[in-house]
């Protein structure tokens, strides 16, 4: 069944220009959020009564015929959310006085659970002088799967649920083919509210076909102004073999290992409009790094002569032991249409500053770590600026090491219901880190799409995008479509990685074919072609991409070659965000 959002205040025209939409990021209203149509219902009126309706895509609906409907179930791995699924995240209960922020945060906290869709928390009137509060949700299709292929034989297998038996939980298994080497296997399990608490349980493991690593992480995200603290415990065990891609020969793979604990939490203290929040810190890592690198080929790891990496990383031990503080001055606008192609996404209106300092001591590792982490966003729903930005370091007395920075700033403009433009830019870069990495040109999630197989490696990373949609239909509730054509414009500085470069700038220009299954979902399923513009001898003529994604809290999420060069300490924002 479709969700009807309450309706708002009428939106003000989309920002004529990234500068004027800058501008209205510095000047942004701190408020409260914008009156919903049952605030009058609700306010001040003790609630009778908690009803929570959850129900299927509209692909599984009661619009489907009844035969059809237990074969789409089983094949999509389906079964409607239980309600102790969603109770979890609602600031609201029977007995309560109704608070129309308390309904906006509950929905706001539905929709950050990746198994739903969509949520609407309304007030409803219940004939007595009280209020009943009306909970309707809309689940994702759970169906997680995927195939690989390689030389013409089956490579790799997952499959799982995203939701499994309606309870809230993710669970996936994957097998891969190891041809040379051992067959890979590994799992995956996701459950968002342990306990009947908002605590969300992580738990991982794969035997890789060279490697393998292992993570549990504990966690009470910060999904509220109303909570009171929030708390992250986790530990991560790592055997990868990184890749260093060379210019003319093969890439050269580090064996490495790495151990990391983590602990932290904070406090909130003040009102709804200004939130401050502080707590501790403590982190643990041990970093092993061999003595020479492998290629590992399509035959079995063979050794090379080639010199660069041997010896160039240190192993090391270290602790730290801080703090966390910062401040949350922040509003939310649902937005549609953003990052999903017509699902909601709740945008942050204001700005919310986390600051991190430890005290690290260890083998060779004795100082100070330091870290920021910064959002602020500002405009409408036709017009929205975000920025988002984290960075770390290590202050030693030899001076700073281990600066890790990334970040994106990016303008929304909707001009119509079945159009947006997209523009952005996101860097990421790393100064005299002791752990192994390259950021490629050519990274699936950072770099300039259309040149994958590219051999440009660098430090430090900048790309710009620009991209524009359009809305081109579908079928009823059930599918949305719509298509996009974008271009991208990149580069990579040599820094101090082993075989960098400094680049000219690269650019690229494609289309693609987006959808939404059910129409309303907030995940995006795309098809993109791109092809690149500047010489590279070895990148395609063309590139073809199949991806999914999902609205992020803060319109950011750090690619993986750069995460993987942060330090233990988590960053600033780690448990100030879902």
């Amino acid at each position: 069944m479709p969700l009807e959002a309450p309706p708002r205040t009428r939106a003000r025209p989309p920002a004529p220009s990234l500068l004027l939409a800058a501008a209205a990021l510095l000047a942004a209203p701190l408020g409260a959020q914008e009156r919903r149509a049952d605030a009058a219902v609700c306010e001040g009126r003790r609630i009778t009564a908690v009803d929570v309706a959850p129900a299927p895509p509209p692909a599984l609906g009661e619009g489907v015929p009844g035969w059809v409907r237990p074969i789409v179930r089983v094949a999509l791995q389906h079964r409607t959310t239980r309600p102790a699924a969603v109770i979890p995240f609602l600031f609201t209960r029977e007995g309560d006085e109704c608070d129309p922020h308390d309904l906006d945060e509950s929905e706001r906290a539905l929709r950050a659970q990746p198994y739903l869709a969509d949520a609407e928390v309304r007030a409803v009137d219940d004939g007595a002088g009280g209020v009943r509060i009306e909970v309707v949700t809309v689940d994702e299709i759970p169906l997680v799967a995927g195939v690989g292929v390689r030389g013409g034989d089956l490579s790799k297998l997952k499959y799982g649920s995203a939701n499994v038996f309606g309870q809230g939980v993710h669970a996936h298994a994957q097998w891969t083919r190891g041809f040379a080497y051992r067959d890979g296997f590994g799992a995956r399990v996701v459950h968002h509210h342990v306990l009947g608490r908002a605590i969300r349980l992580t738990a991982a493991g794969e035997r890789a076909r060279v490697g393998g690593n292992a993570a549990l992480v504990v966690e009470r995200p910060f999904y509220s102004d109303f909570q009171k603290v929030a708390w992250h415990v986790g530990g991560r065990e790592m055997r990868e073999y990184v890749g260093f891609v060379r210019p003319d020969e093969p890439a050269l793979s580090l064996p490495y290992e790495r151990t990391l604990a983590e602990a932290g939490g904070i406090l909130r203290i003040g009102s709804r409009s200004i939130v401050l929040f502080a707590g501790p810190l403590l982190s643990y890592e041990r970093s092993r790094p061999a003595d020479e690198a492998v290629v590992v080929s399509d035959t079995g790891l063979a050794s090379d002569d080639d010199p660069t990496l041997d010896g160039r990383y240190d192993s090391f031990e270290r602790h730290a032991l801080g703090g966390v503080a910062g401040i949350r001055l922040l509003r939310f606008l649902e937005v549609r249409g953003f990052d999903a192609l017509l699902g909601p996404q709740d945008a942050g209106v204001g700005m919310q500053v986390a600051t991190a300092l430890a005290r690290v001591a260890g083998s060779g590792d004795e100082g100070w770590a330091a870290g920021a982490d910064l959002y602020a966003g500002a405009g409408t729903t036709r017009s929205f600026v975000v920025l988002r930005t984290q960075w770390e370091g290590r202050r030693e007395t030899s001076g700073w090491g281990d600066v890790v920075g990334s970040g994106r700033l990016a303008w929304y403009s909707r001009p119509s219901s079945g159009q947006t433009m997209i523009l952005g830019a996101e860097l990421a870069g790393a100064w005299r880190a002791r752990r192994p990495f390259q950021l490629s040109l050519g990274n699936a999630r950072g770099g300039v799409r259309g040149y994958d197989d590219t051999r440009d490696v660098g430090a430090r990373r900048l790309v710009v995008r620009a991209e524009r949609r359009w809305l081109a239909g579908g079928i009823s509730d059930w599918l949305a479509l719509g298509v996009a054509g974008f271009a991208d414009a990149g580069k990579v500085w040599a820094g101090d990685v082993p075989y960098g470069v400094t680049t000219g700038v690269r650019t690229s220009v494609g289309g693609g074919l987006l959808a939404a299954a059910p129409r309303q979902s907030r995940r995006l399923v795309r098809v993109d072609v791109a092809v690149p513009l500047a010489s590279d001898p070895h990148a395609a003529s063309y590139s073809l991409r199949l991806t999914t994604s999902s609205p992020i809290a803060t319109f950011w999420r750090e690619p993986g070659d750069i995460g993987r060069v942060r330090a233990v300490m988590p960053s600033a924002g780690l448990v100030a965000w879902p």
